[in-house]
């Protein structure tokens, strides 16, 4: 009964439309357009013009402001970084740290004092990994990743932007030697081939070939010293590469790792489940233990103490896998920050970063300023740049 009664409405309202139509087209025929189809009914569209209110946007200047004045330990960057350098003008006696955002390579200066922090650089280089700097912090060598290889440029800044050249497509152990030369390897058919790049005459001269594909270089020894790298299992070896001539440079050791100062050598390796670390004076006195392991991206040596060591110590990284397993980003560091004195083997508790920041810092790429007053490092875990000042009460 319901069916029927729903068909007979649909079939009332449908008569009604049809002959609404029809009723329409007997009185004033058929439209030229819709428009007077309104008209018709007494529905005349308006002519007047419209406005459109635009948003309201607060114009005023907004101030990009780092807080530097929180404390001891602050962040700098929530952006990640590709690396950083610091540096004084002869404008200002503030103290500026300069740093490259990952990914888009624009680089940015804060002021330490004033918290202001300026972009210096709008140039977009895309898939940015890594950038280096020298002494001088207007050129900056920067790693992409492409295809597989690191792709090697130098960039120099010049009218807000950056301007670059390419070295190489497939470079590893890059370093500044001075500012005007820049040193790195290439891999080819297997050997490693150390070269030094002279950015003047933008000329590339061999320094040495190696028969080993995998190597780190501490390019501050001269000649410089050639590692294999790193494996858990395997001893690594240390040469030297001369006139054609390879000497052994240092004891062999199962997974060892090193660092280059300016009176020591430092070097850590996996030994009896635990992680050892000697430092070996360069002029060849007594080696020296150290009492925590002192891995090369946690650890910086003090600017006018040359037997200090300032370092990031994993409070979990005693154990003999732990730096296999940190470097292949297996597990993350919660460090302390620590002052190594090396001619007393001791290692002093500075700071318990987790307790300043309310959150672990597994520190990496650690450094300290020209005047020695500033630690500066990386959060591994999202690239962010933090500052730690030596002297805040």
């Amino acid at each position: 009964m319901n069916k029927k009664v729903t068909f007979i409405s649909i079939g009332i309202f449908i008569l009604l439309f049809i002959a609404s139509v029809w009723v329409y087209l007997m009185l004033f025929g058929a439209p030229d357009d819709t428009g007077e189809v309104f008209a018709n009914l007494g529905f005349q569209p308006t002519t007047q013009p419209s406005t459109v209110i635009p948003p309201i946007v607060d114009s005023r200047p907004i101030a990009d402001l780092v807080d530097t004045n929180g404390g001891q330990l602050n962040q700098l960057t929530t952006r990640p970084v590709a690396g950083f350098t610091t540096y004084q003008t002869s404008s200002t006696s503030n103290p500026l740290v300069r740093y490259g955002q990952r990914g888009t390579g624009h680089l940015f200066d804060i002021n330490l004092v004033t918290g202001e922090e300026e972009r210096v650089t709008i140039t977009t280089i895309p898939e940015i990994s890594e950038m280096i700097w020298g002494s001088d912090t207007d050129r900056v060598a920067i790693l992409t990743q492409q295809n597989y290889s690191t792709l090697l440029q130098v960039g120099t800044v010049a009218n807000n932007g950056l301007q670059t050249i390419t070295i190489s497509s497939n470079a590893s152990n890059i370093e500044f030697i001075d500012d005007n030369t820049l040193a790195y390897t290439e891999e080819q058919n297997g050997t490693t081939v150390g070269y030094q790049y002279n950015l003047t005459s933008n000329m590339a001269s061999e320094q040495f070939r190696f028969s080993f594909s995998e190597v780190d270089v501490w390019w501050q020894e001269n000649p410089p010293y050639i590692l294999t790298k790193p494996a858990a299992n395997l001893p690594t070896f240390a040469y030297q590469v001369e006139d054609d001539t390879v000497t052994r440079a240092l004891a062999p050791r199962v997974g060892m790792r090193g660092f280059r100062g300016e009176n020591y050598r430092v070097v850590l390796y996996p030994e009896n489940n635990t992680v050892t670390s000697l430092a070996i004076p360069v002029d060849g006195s007594r080696v020296e233990s150290l009492p925590v392991a002192a891995i090369e991206e946690k650890c910086a040596f003090d600017r006018f103490l040359s037997d200090f060591l300032w370092c990031a110590i994993p409070k979990a990284g005693g154990e003999e896998d732990f730096l296999e397993d940190w470097y292949k980003g297996v597990v993350v560091s919660n460090d302390y920050l620590m002052l190594l004195d090396i001619n007393a083997g001791s290692a002093e508790l500075i700071a318990n970063p987790e307790t300043l920041a309310g959150r672990p810092l597994d520190i990496t790429h650690m450094d300290i300023d020209q005047v020695g007053n500033n630690l500066f490092f990386l959060n591994k875990t999202d690239r962010t740049l933090w500052r730690f000042d030596l002297f805040a009460e």
